[in-house]
């Protein structure tokens, strides 16, 4: 983007349509690379407040320094790559409308950000009288910037409202086009070390008498950035780390800023330090994130190694009863979730750092054997890579189904594996499919866990892929062998924002078989097969169990897909099935899809008639 648009760009949402107001020159400083700053041409009288800005770097205080003099100087255009701008119609801003409260007209510095999606212009708004900064504007340059600037709206309207000083005071809203103004912090930039000013800015964040737990929010993670797809040698860090996260201890909970570092904090005149940009803020979070980020980010920024911090944390976490084990858990914590953030952006180079610090900090804890298992969702399957594939142990897999099974019998828990109860012990290339009535889901994460410790294994992951399911994988290592275990569970059996089996009528009607519970033959059936339809894809080995369903009790089959199928529609499947035409099946895909979604509504479930949730899943009782 050219300068010129670029600046047209930061004042175009304030500007009046067809104004005549006469041009006002800007000099655009540059950055590495890009436009950084837009100063108004003529006006002396700001040189207080640019003094005010000092950058870290030693190169960058010097560059800052020169643009400081050929300010005074009036020479700014000799600057290299420096360029003259001229905007027209900002004398007729409304200023007022945005919260100026001055007699005369502000002078406005725009800062414009570093390129990416969250770019954004914040104007410092300089009294011309007092050469003090009253008011700052920010102004979206992408659509992901409007969407932070107003969720930092939203949060300085919450931390106002809960009586934090330590924020600016959010001053004017602009819904409609993202522009918000807020009160200048005037004071110095804080140092880089983490002293003990700095810890009382983030203590004075602490909630009163709230708790949180790492289990619960590693569980959050895992939902949020399942489509988060890595290397394998990425992936096994990654897997390691959040094999560490497995604390459902209560812990003090805390506003947490997301991006604490020394330009984003300002000492005050009463010598406290308040924080700026609180775009990626946060509430209920998990202490010492911020202090853990404050460190890192300055070891990627300024060259240092990768390094743990979580020694120099403990002497202040303590003081909010965190302990050194707690503290080492929440650097992991730390780590893993700012890895899983960068790659969503595709900052490539800083995850690389992440990655290589995580290392750092597991360094003394041995890494998985399972490269493979991801909270991203990528299954164990016929994709494995060869090398790998005889660490899989049939065995343990089929050892945990029947500690999983035990287990919620013993709880007593109304349950039944809806297909392929059968081989699903043993195979490796399918998940196990579970229903239990909706009351009941909220316990399931910890039954699962239980069931896992018995059997010397982890629980260690969790995707809430519909709004009632939850899918989990559990891990165990053997001397040289490593299975694995995925029950995918649910309540009312819904996808595409339908439901299409209730899970009381099911569990009313289910069976024993041996030591487990599974569905009615003609329910299994009809699940079976609904579920392939809307998945559009079935192979040879489901054909096959299906029409062993069907041959069972084809009458009662019959009746109970023929809620969603018409009668000739019905026959055809049946000949289908008699005479196992795959082909068939493969062909006649897209209309029975078709067929099924034009078919009636399925009655409410008992959840949807009560009015309770059927999205119950508790976090915090998840141990991975």
């Amino acid at each position: 983007m050219l300068t010129s648009e670029l600046a047209q760009l930061a004042f175009a949402p304030l500007l009046q349509e067809n104004s005549k107001a006469a041009e006002q020159a800007f000099f655009a400083v540059p950055a590495q690379g890009t436009p950084r700053w837009l100063l108004p041409a003529g006006h002396r009288e700001i040189a207080p407040f640019l003094e005010s800005w000092s950058p870290y770097r030693l190169t960058s205080r010097l560059k800052w320094a020169a643009v400081r003099t050929a300010h005074l100087a009036g020479c700014l255009s000799a600057l290299p790559g420096a360029c003259q701008v001229s905007i027209s119609g900002i004398e007729d801003i409304d200023w007022r409308y945005l919260g100026w409260t001055g007699d005369a007209l502000p002078v406005p510095l725009v800062y414009v950000g570093t390129p990416g999606v969250n770019r954004k212009a914040v104007m410092h708004l300089v009294n011309p009288v007092s050469a003090v900064c009253d008011l700052v504007v920010k102004v979206p340059l992408t659509e992901a910037a409007k969407t932070a600037i107003l969720r930092e709206a939203d949060v300085l309207t919450i931390l106002a409202d809960e009586n934090y000083k330590c924020a600016p005071r959010l001053v004017h809203v602009d819904r409609e086009n993202g522009i918000t103004s807020q009160t200048y912090l005037s004071g110095k930039t804080a140092g880089r070390r983490f002293s003990e000013d700095h810890w009382a800015a983030l203590r004075s964040l602490m909630l009163p008498d709230e708790r949180t737990t790492v289990a619960g929010h590693a569980m959050e993670w895992q939902e949020k950035w399942k489509e988060v797809f890595t290397r394998e040698a990425d992936l096994a860090t990654i897997t390691a780390a959040l094999t560490e996260l497995d604390d459902t201890e209560p812990l003090p909970a805390c506003w947490v800023h997301g991006d604490v570092a020394p330009w984003n904090m300002r000492r005050l005149g009463n010598g406290a330090l308040a924080l700026l940009d609180w775009e990626e803020a946060c509430r209920s979070g998990l202490p010492l994130q911020d202090a853990f980020h404050f460190l890192h980010m300055q070891d990627y920024l300024f060259g240092a190694r990768p390094t743990a911090h979580a020694a120099e944390v403990e002497r202040f976490a303590g003081s909010i009863g965190i302990k050194a084990e707690q503290c080492r858990r929440l650097e992991i914590a730390y780590l893993a979730h700012s890895y899983l953030k960068r790659r969503a952006v595709g900052e490539d180079k800083h995850c690389a750092f992440l990655l290589a610090t995580l290392r750092a900090v597991l360094k003394k804890q041995p890494q998985p054997s399972w490269p493979v298992i991801s909270f991203a969702g990528a299954r164990v399957s016929s994709d494995v890579p060869p090398a790998v594939k005889p660490l899989l142990s049939a065995h343990i897999r089929s050892d945990l189904f029947a500690a999983v099974i035990a287990e919620l019998n013993s709880a007593g828990v109304p349950y039944c594996v809806l297909s392929g109860h059968e081989n699903h012990a043993e195979k490796g290339s399918s998940d196990v499919d579970f229903m239990f009535v909706p009351r009941d889901m909220d316990h399931i994460a910890l039954l699962l866990t239980q069931a896992a410790r018995r059997a010397g294994a982890r629980l260690i992951q969790a995707i809430r892929h519909e709004t009632n399911a939850c899918y989990f994988v559990m891990v165990k290592e053997d001397g040289g062998e490593v299975g694995y275990f995925d029950p995918d569970c649910s309540s009312d059996y819904r996808a595409h924002g339908r439901l299409w089996l209730s899970a009381e009528k099911v569990l009313a009607m289910r069976r024993r078989s041996r030591e487990l519970y599974v569905p009615a033959v003609a329910q299994e059936f009809a699940y079976y097969l609904i579920k392939k339809v809307l998945k559009q894809s079935v192979a040879d080995f489901q054909l096959s169990r299906l029409r062993h369903l069907y041959q069972r009790q084809p009458a009662n089959c019959r009746a109970e897909i023929g809620r969603f199928w018409p009668a000739a529609t019905i026959r055809s499947l049946e000949r289908a099935l008699a005479a196992s035409d795959l082909g068939w099946f493969q062909t006649a895909m897209p209309h029975l899809l078709a067929e099924l979604k034009e078919s009636a509504v399925a009655e409410q479930s008992s959840s949807m008639k009560s009015g309770t949730s059927t999205s119950r899943f508790s976090p915090s009782c998840l141990k991975y």
